[in-house]
């Protein structure tokens, strides 16, 4: 029986979770987007031709890949939790709806993801973290033990957090940087080791 899946946001983000639908399996990709220049269907003609078909988020902003769940969630769609097969997450892991785990990923034992959340390329996210929603963690980030993320916090590209800290919601943490102390929310942090760089974010 033929496998089809539509990914909400025809980006390039919105390409790699195709990519990783394609290697699980689904036969046939649909693209919905909001923007009527994007090669796409909006999501009226969507729900209009294709009723039950499960949508994957393809969108990596936080705040806006929220607004999405939310609205397909509404309308009683089935949103898609998609693991690539190259990533090793345990038995144990608890994976949110509508949450990515990307290429290479690894996910270890008794961590939790929230809902939404993007688990990118090669990222780490150690034994007993906690992720709440729409958490990105982007490529070869790596999250030590027993890490608390708050919802809608972005860890950016190679960033490492030590172990036992809390990163509170909406906080962001550039790339590069190294976090030994907690985090405030809505406040970035950057360098080595990572500094509170502005609030209020």
């Amino acid at each position: 029986m033929e496998k089809t899946i539509a990914v909400y946001g025809h980006s390039g983000h919105g390409k790699v979770v195709a990519q990783i639908a394609e290697s699980l399996g689904y036969d046939t990709i649909l693209w919905i987007d909001d923007d009527p220049e994007k090669n796409a269907m909006g999501w009226d003609e969507f729900l209009r031709e294709f009723p039950g078909v499960e949508v994957a988020l393809g969108i990596g902003d936080n705040v806006l890949r929220r607004r999405i769940f939310e609205k397909v969630k509404a309308e009683g769609a089935t949103l898609a939790t998609l693991v690539d097969p190259t990533a090793a997450v345990a038995r144990s892991v608890a994976l949110g709806e509508g949450s990515v785990v990307m290429p290479q990923a690894v996910v270890n034992t008794d961590a939790s993801v929230g809902r939404g959340c993007i688990i990118n390329s090669a990222s780490v996210i150690e034994h007993d973290c906690r992720l709440g929603d729409f958490v990105h963690v982007s490529p070869q980030a790596a999250l030590a033990g027993n890490v608390r993320i708050k919802d809608r916090v972005h860890v950016g590209l190679g960033a490492c957090v030590i172990q036992g800290l809390e990163i509170d919601e909406d906080a962001v943490v550039a790339a590069g940087a190294v976090v030994i102390e907690n985090v405030e929310a809505r406040t970035m942090v950057a360098g080595v080791p990572a500094r509170k760089k502005r609030e209020g974010i």
